[in-house]
C-alpha cells in the first residue's frame, strides 16, 4: 500500500440540459427556486435541495417516500437522496459509507496485502509496514524461508513439499494421497472423497485409512475441517510476546511467539538482535528508536531532525538580533538556522555567538570551510551545527559543496499524436528544505543529467487503450468513459502493457518477463524481469527522474503553476496544504484531486496541460514508474547522477503524482509514494515513454 494514502469520497450530480457553451453555461439554466446550477466536466448540471428531484430541467417537490427516514447514518453523516430517490450516506471524515451505516476508516493495515508468510503492523507515522514471519526473510517484495525445513523432505515422484502450521508436508498429485508421511496411490475406496478441509489446508490419509487435515498456518485441524483459530478461545489471549513480537497458534493449539524481523527470544520476550541505537547520539533534544530501516532518531516537539542533529523549529526570523558583533552580515541558511558571512579577517564563531571574531592573521583558527572553494562561484559559510554551506553567486545552484552553472534547458517541447519530444537536459530534483509540506525522503535536492531525449504520452493509458491491446476488462469501478484512465493494474501489468505495445508496432520489447501468474498478459506478478536499458527502442515506463523531470516542465515549484501554502494539520496529524490562491492559473484547473474530483477518476486531458503539453501529472490517478524504492538513494546520488534507474535491491515500486482522492501535499511534482509491484488499487495507473536512440 501506499506509505501515505488518503480515502476517496463518493459525491453524486444530477446533470440537466447543456447550457450555453461561450460563457456563464448556467445562464440559461433555471433550476427552479429549490435548486441551483453548476458546471460539471460535461457542462451545467442541476443540483436539487434535499426532498426535490429534476423534472423537466427544474427541481420540483418528489412525491416519493423520503428514502432518508429512519437512516441516521450510524451519526457520523449525513444521509442524502441520488437520482434514483435513493438513499446514501455522505460521511463524515474518517469515516466511510457500508450501505446506510457510517463506519470508521480501518488501520492503514487494511489496505495492505503483505502477501504469504508476512504481516502489518501501523508505524508511529501511522503507515503500513510489511515484516515478515518467523523463519522468513524479505526478497524483493516477498518473504521467503530464511531456512527451508523442504529440503530434508522427500515427498517422492508424485508430490510435493509445502510448510504448514506443524511444519513440512507434503501435497500430493492428483490420484495420489499422503500415508504416513509419503504420497501414495489413493485406495479405494477413498476416506478423502469430499473432504476439502473447510479450504484452509489439504486431506491426507492416516495410518488407520481415515482422513486428515493438514492446516495451513493460523488454522487448526478439528476432524474433517480446518478451523481458524479465533482470538477469545486463543492460547494466545494470556502470552504476551512482548512489543517486538506477536503470538501464533500452533496445529496443536498451543501458544509460540514469533519476534519481528530484526529481533530474536530471549529472557522471555523479543529482543534486539543486534542494537544500531548503540552507536547513535541524538544529542539533548532526541532519543534513538529502532525501525524498519535501522536507527533514527526521533526528536522532541518544537525540534526537527536536520543535518545529523535534532535543531529547534524557527517560526519567526533566525536572524532577529544577530548583528555578527558588526564585521559582518547574518543570512538564513536551508536549514532556518542564522550564519554569519564576516569580513575579512574575522570567522564566523558559533560556539559563543553566531558573531564575527577576529582572526589573528595567519593563525587565525582553521574553520569547516577550510578548503571548501564552492567550485569557484560562491562563498562558504559555517551553519550553527560547524558544518561548511555554499551561497552561490547568481546564476548558480548548491550541489553538495560545489556552485555548478544552472543549465537552461531547451524549451521547446513539440507533441503530436498523443506523443511529446521532452529535450535532454540537467535539473534539480527532489524539494528543497524550505518546501511546504514536504517528505524526507525528498532530499536532498540534487542535480540529475538526463542525457539523451525522449517522448512521453501526454496522457495516461486510458481504459479504452488497454482493452484495446490487452483484451481484457479494465476497471469497472472507475469507469468514466473510453478516455478514462487505467488503474488498478499491477506494476508488472503496466510493463506487459509497454512490452505489447511495443510487439505490436514491431519494435523489441524493454522488458524480459518469465514465470509471471494473472489473467492472460495481465499479470499479478513475475518471478523474473530483466531491463533491457534505456538503450531499448520499444516502449516502458519512465524513470522516477524522467518522471519528475517531465512533470515539472523547467519549474522548480511545489506544483508546476506555483507554490503552496500552509493549511493547518488534517487527521493523521500531518501539516495540511493548499494551493496558493495568488496563483493565475488555480490548481483545480491543472488537477483532479480531493477538493475537485468527486472521489472519482476523470477522462484524461480535461485539465490544462504543464508548459511541456503533459496532461494530469498532477491527480487523477498514480502513475507507475521504473525505480524501486530506497529513503536514501536521493543521498547517494551526489554530486550529480546521470540517467539514474533507482536503487537495487530496493523496496517495491515507485509510483508518482497523487491521484483524485489525494489533498494538495501529496501530489506535489517531489513526492515520492511506494507499494509493492504486484498491488492493484484504485487510482493507481500509469504512462509510457520511449527513448529517443541513434
Amino acid at each position: 500500500m501506499f506509505k501515505r494514502a488518503l480515502p476517496l469520497v463518493a459525491v453524486l450530480f444530477i446533470a440537466c440540459g447543456d447550457g450555453d457553451q461561450s460563457g456563464n453555461q448556467c445562464i440559461d439554466v433555471n433550476c427552479g427556486a429549490n435548486g441551483h446550477c453548476i458546471v460539471g466536466p460535461e457542462g451545467p448540471v442541476c443540483v436539487c435541495g434535499h426532498g426535490y428531484t429534476p423534472q423537466n430541467g427544474t427541481c420540483v417537490e418528489s412525491k416519493l417516500p423520503d428514502p432518508c427516514t429512519g437512516v441516521t447514518c450510524s451519526d457520523h453523516g449525513t444521509c442524502l437522496v441520488t437520482a434514483e430517490n435513493k438513499a446514501f450516506c455522505a460521511c463524515d471524515e474518517g469515516y466511510h459509507a457500508e450501505g446506510t451505516d457510517c463506519v470508521i476508516d480501518p488501520s492503514p493495515c487494511a489496505r495492505v496485502t503483505c502477501g504469504d508468510n508476512s504481516f502489518c503492523v501501523v508505524t508511529s507515522t501511522f503507515e503500513p509496514l510489511c515484516l515478515c514471519d518467523d523463519g522468513y526473510h524479505r526478497d524483493g517484495d516477498k518473504c521467503v524461508l530464511t531456512g527451508n525445513p523442504c529440503a530434508e523432505v522427500d515427498c517422492g515422484e508424485h508430490g510435493r513439499c509445502a510448510l504448514g502450521s506443524d511444519g513440512p508436508f507434503c501435497v500430493c498429485d492428483d490420484g495420489f494421497t499422503l500415508q504416513n508421511g509419503v504420497c501414495k496411490e489413493t485406495p479405494e475406496p477413498n476416506p478423502c472423497e469430499g473432504v476439502v478441509c473447510a479450504g484452509n489446508g489439504v486431506c491426507g490419509i492416516s495410518s488407520d485409512n481415515t482422513a486428515v487435515c493438514y492446516c495451513r498456518p493460523g488454522y487448526y485441524s478439528d476432524g474433517d475441517k480446518c478451523v481458524k483459530v479465533e482470538q477469545s478461545d486463543s492460547p494466545c489471549a494470556d502470552t504476551d510476546c512482548g512489543p517486538n513480537g506477536s503470538c501464533v497458534v500452533t496445529s496443536d493449539k498451543k501458544a509460540l511467539c514469533i519476534c519481528d524481523q530484526g529481533f530474536h527470544w530471549a529472557s522471555d520476550t523479543c529482543v534486539i538482535a543486534t542494537n544500531p541505537c548503540e552507536e547513535i547520539d541524538c544529542g539533548e533534544h532526541g532519543r534513538c528508536a529502532f525501525g524498519a530501516d535501522g536507527a533514527i532518531c526521533i526528536c522532541d516537539e518544537g525540534f526537527i531532525w536536520r543535518n545529523d542533529a535534532c535543531l529547534e523549529i524557527q517560526a519567526d526570523d533566525p536572524c532577529d538580533g544577530i548583528e555578527c558583533s558588526g564585521d559582518g552580515v547574518c543570512l538564513v541558511a536551508d536549514l532556518n538556522t542564522p550564519v554569519c558571512i564576516c569580513r575579512p579577517g574575522y570567522y564566523s564563531d558559533f560556539d559563543n555567538g553566531p558573531k564575527c571574531v577576529e582572526g589573528d592573521g595567519g593563525d587565525a583558527p582553521l574553520t569547516p570551510c577550510a578548503g571548501v572553494t564552492c567550485g569557484g562561484h560562491g562563498t562558504c559559510v559555517v551553519t550553527s551545527d560547524r558544518s561548511p554551506l555554499c551561497i552561490c553567486d547568481d546564476g548558480y545552484a548548491r550541489n553538495g559543496l560545489n556552485c555548478v552553472k544552472v543549465e537552461e534547458c531547451d524549451a521547446s517541447v513539440t507533441c503530436s499524436n498523443d506523443w511529446c519530444l521532452i529535450p535532454a537536459c540537467t535539473f534539480r530534483m527532489g524539494s528543497s528544505e524550505n518546501e511546504l509540506c514536504r517528505f524526507d525522503d525528498e532530499s536532498p535536492a540534487h542535480f540529475v543529467k538526463i542525457s539523451r531525449p525522449f517522448y512521453m504520452k501526454q496522457t495516461e493509458v486510458t481504459q479504452k487503450e488497454w482493452e484495446t491491446l490487452m483484451e481484457t476488462t479494465p476497471n469497472p469501478i472507475n469507469f468514466c468513459g473510453d478516455r478514462c484512465p487505467i488503474d488498478y493494474v499491477t506494476w508488472y501489468g503496466a510493463v506487459s502493457y509497454a512490452n505489447a505495445l511495443s510487439v505490436a508496432q514491431g519494435l523489441p520489447p524493454c522488458y524480459q518477463l518469465d514465470d509471471c501468474t494473472g489473467n492472460g498478459l495481465d499479470y499479478d506478478i513475475c518471478e523474473t524481469v530483466i531491463f533491457n536499458g534505456l538503450d531499448c527502442r520499444g516502449y516502458r515506463l519512465p524513470t522516477e527522474a524522467e518522471w519528475e523531470y517531465a512533470a515539472r516542465a523547467g519549474t522548480t515549484t511545489a506544483l508546476w503553476n506555483g507554490g503552496i501554502v500552509r493549511d493547518g494539520y488534517n487527521k493523521w496529524g500531518l501539516e495540511a496544504c493548499k494551493s496558493d490562491e495568488s496563483l493565475e492559473i488555480a490548481l483545480t484547473d491543472i488537477a483532479w484531486f480531493a477538493d475537485n474530483s468527486g472521489g472519482k477518476p476523470h477522462p484524461v486531458g480535461t485539465k490544462l496541460p504543464n508548459p511541456w503539453g503533459l496532461y494530469d501529472v498532477h491527480g487523477n490517478v498514480y502513475e507507475w514508474v521504473h525505480d524501486k524504492y530506497d529513503r536514501y538513494y536521493y543521498g547517494e546520488c551526489d554530486p550529480q547522477c546521470t540517467d539514474p534507474l533507482g536503487p537495487d535491491p530496493g523496496r517495491g515500486r515507485v509510483a508518482r503524482g497523487g491521484a483524485y482522492g489525494n489533498e494538495v501535499r501529496f501530489i506535489r511534482s517531489a513526492v515520492r509514494e511506494f507499494t509493492s509491484s504486484d498491488l492493484r488499487s484504485d487510482g493507481l495507473g500509469f504512462r509510457l515513454v520511449r527513448s529517443v536512440v541513434d
